[in-house]
């Protein structure tokens, strides 16, 4: 059993280490099938001080013991970048989210209430920039008929809407602002909690499927 471990070890390793999609890759020396374009820097830079530590030495002159520990490497390095790349992701669809899923809750907090402030102050002022007789002390939405609201909001040509309309796309691109800030703040963030330490990963046996890998 353990020479059939050994074996399977000596055979998938390698390839599990240096295998890559076909495609457009770029990088130095014989490492340059392993850092594609889509690669993070924490991968990038580990890629890098791989072929650096090995100098003119050849894979076959590893053995298996070696080339594991670089496939763990290379592997920590993903992780690494995919958790930046999650945070910075979940607070660009929710500002704050990638700050309360690493615990930062002030931060989530603070940009959470900005985006809903923008919204909420986009919202105010589409209202107060319509035509005084579409708000509700004129019409009741809730009571009045269809045709009535209907006819109100079609007695009025494009040009009324038009300050309405540019509130609202001001408050969007205000909106964008403060989902690029989140993101680049969660980002940093999470760059940070690995560089200190705080956050760790451990290697993964296989590629994983559907969030399920082995860690040892």
């Amino acid at each position: 059993m353990k020479r059939a471990f050994i074996l399977f070890v000596a055979f998938v390793a390698p390839v599990a280490l240096f295998a890559v999609p076909m495609g457009p890759w770029y990088g130095p020396g014989q490492f340059a099938g392993l850092i594609p374009h889509e690669a993070g820097p924490y991968y990038t830079t580990e890629v890098l001080n791989i072929q650096s530590e090995m100098g003119q030495q050849k894979i076959g002159d590893f053995d298996v013991a070696a080339i594991v520990s670089l496939r763990d490497r290379l592997d920590i390095a993903a992780q690494n970048d995919a958790y930046v790349r999650d945070m910075s992701l979940h607070s660009r669809w929710l500002p704050g989210l990638g700050q309360f899923e690493m615990g930062d809750t002030g931060s989530g907090f603070a940009f959470l209430g900005l985006d809903l402030a923008t919204w909420a102050a986009t919202l105010v002022g589409v209202y107060y920039t319509l035509p005084s007789d579409l708000r509700f002390d004129r019409i009741d939405y809730l009571h009045d008929s269809f045709s009535t609201i209907n006819n109100a909001w079609n007695g009025h040509n494009f040009v009324d809407y038009l300050p309405a309309m540019g509130v609202f796309f001001a408050g969007v691109i205000v909106d964008q602002v403060v989902r690029h800030w989140a993101s680049t703040s969660a980002g940093h963030e999470a760059t940070e909690r690995i560089d200190n330490g705080s956050v760790k990963f451990t290697p993964r046996i296989g590629v994983g499927f559907m969030g399920f890998d082995v860690a040892y």
